[in-house]
């Protein structure tokens, strides 16, 4: 063995390197919320990861400390790369590049956490017994290794929070969150500059008055209060808020108010025409807090009490979180009031597009003033000139937009007639700045008529002409546009009103249905070739801009550009691209790299969108277009999404999954099948027959897909893709996701009818009961009925099946259990290493086959969980369907801990550890970690079994095929005895540990003795070989074991 100063010594620098992997850890995490390209924290952390690497010792040769040493160096390969250490990038590539690297960076997460646990347990298994950590601690040379293993249970705790903290972002956030800000237009050539200019006055030529407003730049550096940013309808105010926050010299202005404090700006754009949490308070609120959290945890990732008093507030009495705007209301408020240390300045745009039915103006103003309160706030809002605003907002700094932007107006125009034929047009651009009244839009409008009439011939009276018929009021002016649209082209109207309205009022439509998809649905011939389906997408861009009179225009982004799509192998086109729904089977093939760039894919980036709010309003207010059945329209775009999907050309790409928030790697296949499946999901509660006919489709598409084509299906740890992966598993694995419970509840014998799909209903029995306790994905979004009967019918389904295999096997009460190893495996798809190892191993009565050995040990998962999750089934949220523990007593199924014994198990019924109370039983200590008692934790009644096991060695895991003749001999004690044998052993609640407590050698002599004696009573049925190998086991076990975590942390 080592001398203790060399083991000391291999301890430190162990220690000395998990520090500086912890803190790697923390400071990557700052940068993958960040969108900066080279920070300075950037730079310090690429000078710590050069300075570990250059002090490394070559004889390190610890694996643990290699592997760590290997993470240091991929990490400082990225950090250069997303820096730009070769080249000049700009910030939007360094932003671009930082979301293309984040599966790589929760990669490095889950390393980080592997290191993190490895070099914990090698610390403390190189102390010899005879150093143990008060020996450290009184010796003055060992002081520093002291505060280094004070260091481990501070890391452990930073990167726990760290995670939940993340999971509390995660859950705030939603996908419209800067849908709005990112659609707004930027502002005209040479605009808007008069805000941040010194002169605080506007003379108007046409009245001769000249306009004033308080001065916005002063406001920025001196005022903690509000401004207001007062416009007509169409005036442009959403436009000048969006230029505010991007000027930089808003930020510069910002910092000389915050005076050397942290500056933080939030915002939030209201958006009648966008979903519920576009317009409504909560979507404010939530929108301000997630901002306001991911910005500290930018700034003080450690931040771990604040971020814990906001989860803390945003939960109900279950311990749920919740998103009502009481809730809300009240961790923003704590939040701003609790960060002394900050300025913040918060932009709400759009007052007057909050949803009236969600509550009054005033209540509005309220909210603001509320968040106003302390004088660390400044906010500027902006809105019509609605009465409730302009008494509430009487008293303070404000300006009226349409009295300050005619010069504007007049740029915009005379920039639109600069490449037309006429000449001297100064008369006409004078007369349209002066009709507008300070109305951006309709000066816009009625330039776009008078360039199209120009376009189309027009001469310069023909054109003074046009502009005089045109009406003043913007109403009127889109009555008179609309009159001029052909009546046989009103329904093509109707239908795209109505796919605004399907996109407004439903939240996981956002960004489901592009142009694309909309001219899959109105094909009214056979298409044979992608080219010429890419006419018939341009077709459909004229014809939805001409029949809504320009009401309906496009926002567009680029998700493949021909270069990406040159660069990139495999491709998968189809043979037949009919873009129909009546098809027969795919027809697809892989294609090699020169297939050239199909210029239909730019059409899948580009969205319909209003022109302005008020167009809106005006077309949904008046009955000009006449709605059809909303099932039907439902239906043609669900069939649509699937037949473009099976028909348009896919590659690998770094996609977005529009009913999620993030960025994964997938096929621009698995995207379209993945939202088309959302979309069916979503609509099942409302119109079961058409959800359940396309996801039955569906169903086809996914089995009949190459399974390269559908890389980036979401599976969690739910399958093995080496061996398990099929088209089906892929499409029920995103059904289970998706959170269609009520289809998957009536589909039970098709998914059960494949093994390996039965294999994946096991998984995800224990994974719908830890979402109904912590939320994944859209379970907002899900039919918590049918998720609770799915979760029900699985579970009835598996106990069914065993009741049914012990009739025709006869198993009876003397038949010999059957064992499963639970010891921590990441290579194994089904191994519980999320649980850390637990438990030792798993005992059940029951036919070994893979489908119920896959059972039992999800039902040991579901114990881990409650284990984990401190709490049972009597705090109410957690949902154990009764199945369940009908299963385990059917099966007689008893679970060990895994804990340092030598020579016996102890088993614990799965009933007990499923109504075992830990969170209540746990108590802090002075190492900071939860510590309790299993037999204070764990009521039982003669429940627990002790195995007795001649050839095990003190792993806590026990595989009875690994040494011949080493199956076990079993034998139940009382259940005073058991109780006494339970409260020998403890449990460490963080890093979920058993080991035997300290100081109780003898209480462990009492018990033994009692067991002694139980052993051989007749009672147990134990022959004399039995009982003498018994009694040596017991004693091996109680006597000799080491108490404390000792071997097996």
């Amino acid at each position: 063995m080592a001398d203790p100063a060399s083991t000391i010594g291999i301890v430190a620098a162990a220690i000395q390197f998990f520090d500086f992997s912890t803190k790697l850890y923390r400071t990557f995490q700052e940068i993958r919320r960040s969108a900066e390209s080279a920070t300075e924290r950037n730079e310090r952390l690429e000078t710590d990861i050069r300075r570990h690497l250059t002090s490394t010792r070559p004889e390190d040769t610890d694996p643990h400390t290699t592997s760590c040493t290997s993470t240091a160096n991929e990490l400082l390969k990225l950090l250069e790369h997303v820096r730009g250490s070769e080249e000049q990038i700009s910030s939007f590539r360094a932003f671009t590049r930082a979301i293309l690297k984040r599966k790589e960076i929760e990669k490095l997460d889950n390393s980080f956490k592997e290191c993190q646990a490895a070099l914990n347990r090698t610390a403390i298994q190189n102390l010899p017994p005879s150093i143990d950590r008060l020996g450290v601690q009184q010796s003055v040379g060992f002081t520093t290794v002291n505060n280094k293993l004070d260091s481990i249970d501070h890391g452990i705790q930073l990167q726990t929070d760290v995670r939940k903290h993340d999971n509390l972002l995660e859950r705030l956030r939603f996908p419209e969150l800067n849908k709005r800000l990112e659609e707004i237009k930027s502002p005209a050539t040479d605009t808007l500059n008069w805000l941040f200019e010194s002169s605080t006055s506007y003379p108007n030529p046409d009245s001769g008055r000249v306009a004033k407003w308080p001065d916005f730049r002063q406001w920025l550096r001196e005022d903690a209060s509000t401004y207001w940013i007062s416009g007509k309808a169409g005036s442009g105010k959403s436009t000048l808020m969006a230029y505010i926050l991007e000027d930089r010299r808003t930020r510069k202005d910002l910092a000389t108010w915050s005076d050397g404090y942290e500056l933080v700006v939030l915002q939030f754009f209201f958006w009648r025409a966008g979903s519920e949490r576009q317009r409504s308070i909560p979507g404010l609120l939530r929108s301000l807090l997630y901002q306001l959290c991911n910005r500290l945890c930018n700034i003080q990732p450690t931040a771990a009490d604040f971020m814990d008093r906001i989860s803390d507030t945003l939960r109900d009495s279950n311990g749920v979180l919740t998103f009502t705007e009481k809730k809300l209301r009240s961790a923003i408020v704590k939040a701003i009031q609790s960060c002394d240390r900050f300025r913040f300045c918060i932009f709400i745009d759009g007052l007057d597009e909050f949803l009236p039915e969600q509550g009054s103006y005033d209540d509005l103003v309220d909210c603001i003033e509320e968040l106003q309160g302390p004088n660390n706030v400044k906010i500027c809002v902006s809105s019509r000139p609605e009465l409730d605003f302009v008494k509430r907002f009487q008293n303070i700094k404000k300006l009226r937009l349409q009295d300050l932007n005619e010069s504007d107006i007049e740029k915009f125009v005379k920039l639109s007639f600069e490449n037309s034929s006429l000449e001297e047009v100064d008369v006409t651009i004078r007369d349209i700045v002066r009709r507008a009244e300070g109305v951006f839009l309709w000066a816009s409008l009625v330039t776009r008529s008078l360039v199209d009439g120009i376009k189309h011939g027009d001469s310069k009276e023909e054109m003074q002409t046009r502009l005089n018929e045109l009406p003043d009021d913007i109403d009127l002016l889109y009555e008179r546009m609309l009159s001029g649209i052909d009546k046989r082209y009103m329904s093509s109207l109707s239908f795209y009103v109505q796919i605004m309205k399907v996109i407004t009022e439903a939240e996981w439509a956002v960004d489901i249905f592009p142009l694309s998809i909309i001219a899959t649905s109105r094909l009214s011939k056979n298409i044979n070739s992608y080219e010429e389906f890419a006419e018939e997408c341009e077709l459909t861009t004229t014809r939805i801009i001409s029949r809504s009179a320009g009401l309906l225009e496009f926002s567009e982004d680029t998700m493949l550009d021909k270069a990406q799509w040159e660069s990139v192998v495999p491709k998968f086109v189809s043979n037949q691209p009919r873009f129909t729904y009546n098809f027969e089977r795919l027809n697809r093939l892989k294609c090699d790299e020169t297939l050239p760039y199909p210029t239909m894919l730019k059409y899948e980036d580009k969205f319909m969108t209003w022109v302005h709010r008020s167009a809106y309003e005006y077309l949904t207010s008046r009955q000009l277009v006449e709605f059809t059945n909303h099932e039907d329209i439902l239906r043609q775009l669900g069939e649509a999404s699937l037949a473009y999907a099976v028909a348009a050309p896919s590659v690998m790409k770094e996609v977005s999954l529009s009913a999620f928030c993030y960025l994964r790697r997938a096929t621009l296949m698995t995207r379209r099948l993945v939202n088309t499946l959302f979309f069916a999901g979503s609509i099942y509660k409302q119109y079961p027959t058409t959800a359940s006919g396309l996801l039955d489709r569906l169903y086809s598409v996914f089995k009949q897909c190459d399974l390269e084509e559908l890389h980036g299906v979401r599976f969690y740890s739910w399958v093995d893709t080496s061996n398990e992966f099929t088209g089906e598993i892929a499409f029920w694995s995103e059904c289970a996701i998706s959170h269609c419970w009520s289809y998957m509840s009536s589909r039970m014998d098709r998914i059960l009818h494949d093994t390996a799909c039965g294999s994946l209903m096991a998984k995800l029995l224990a994974y719908s009961i830890e979402c109904f306790v912590q939320p994944k994905g859209m379970l907002q979004y899900a039919d918590p009925v049918g998720f609770l009967r799915f979760a029900d019918s699985l579970a009835e389904h598996f106990y069914r099946r065993t009741i049914q295999r012990f009739e025709v096997d006869d198993i009876t009460q003397n038949t010999k259990f059957r064992y499963i190893s639970l010891k921590e495996d990441a290579n194994r798809p089904d191994a519980l290493f999320s649980l850390n190892g637990i438990f030792g191993h798993a005992a059940w009565k029951g036919p070994v086959t893979d489908e119920h050995t896959m059972v039992m040990s999800r039902l040991v998962y579901v114990l881990g969980f409650v284990f984990r999750n401190g709490t049972g089934p009597h705090i109410g949220f957690l949902h154990v369907p009764a199945p369940l523990t009908s299963l385990m007593d059917a099966t007689d199924l008893h679970v060990a801990p895994n804990i340092a014994l030598k020579q016996i198990c102890i088993q614990i019924s799965g009933r007990d550890w499923i109504m075992a109370d830990f969170g209540k039983r746990e108590a802090r200590l002075g190492t900071g970690h939860r510590m309790g008692v299993l037999g204070l934790a764990v009521q039982v009644n003669r429940a627990i079994r002790i195995l007795c096991v001649p050839s095990l060695k003190c792993q806590g895991v026990w595989e009875p095929d690994s040494e011949p003749g080493s199956h076990p001999i079993s034998f139940q004690p009382s259940a005073a005895s058991s109780h006494q044998l339970l409260s020998l052993i403890g449990y460490e609640g963080d890093i979920l540990g058993f080991f035997l407590i300290p100081g109780t050698r003898q209480q462990r002599e009492k018990v033994c003795n009692r067991l002694l004696e139980e052993i051989v009573s007749a009672e147990q049925g134990l022959d004399e070989d039995q009982q003498q190998i018994a009694i040596a086991c017991v004693r091996a076990g109680l006597l000799d074991s080491t108490e404390g975590f000792g071997l097996d942390l």
